[in-house]
């Protein structure tokens, strides 16, 4: 066998590799993308789900504007909202855990009272 067999034989393995690798991280990235599909998952409450789009769904109704969320983007403000989101989510959970069920009429007797909620003051 010659030199020149033995080089060509290794080049053309050693790009089979190359090739094998680019093609397992080009469609599973890093962290066994293959194994699971939880990539999109930001938190995770017991066995439910938190996803980015809950995420983006949730930054879209707070009314909070896009300039507002750029301008703090330093103050932590992803990471409040991430807080808020996963605090609602968990109260959801419970609150269909527990059965629990607040009628319209019974949210207005637990307001009314409340100062701030009476209209002229």
């Amino acid at each position: 066998m010659s030199v020149k067999n033995y080089l060509n034989r290794n080049k053309i393995g050693g790009l089979i590799l190359i090739v094998v690798i680019v093609i397992a991280f080009g469609f599973g990235g890093f962290g066994g993308g293959f194994l699971s599909n939880n990539q999109n998952n930001i938190a995770k409450i017991n066995k439910t789900n938190v996803t980015s789009q809950d995420l983006i769904k949730y930054i879209n109704q707070s009314g909070i504007s896009q300039k507002a969320i750029q301008d703090n983007l330093d103050n932590n403000i992803i990471e409040e909202l991430l807080s808020n989101l996963v605090s609602t989510k968990l109260l959801e959970l419970e609150i269909k855990n527990f059965e629990i069920n607040l009628s319209n009429n019974s949210v207005s007797f637990g307001i009314i009272p409340v100062p701030m909620a009476q209209t002229g003051s």
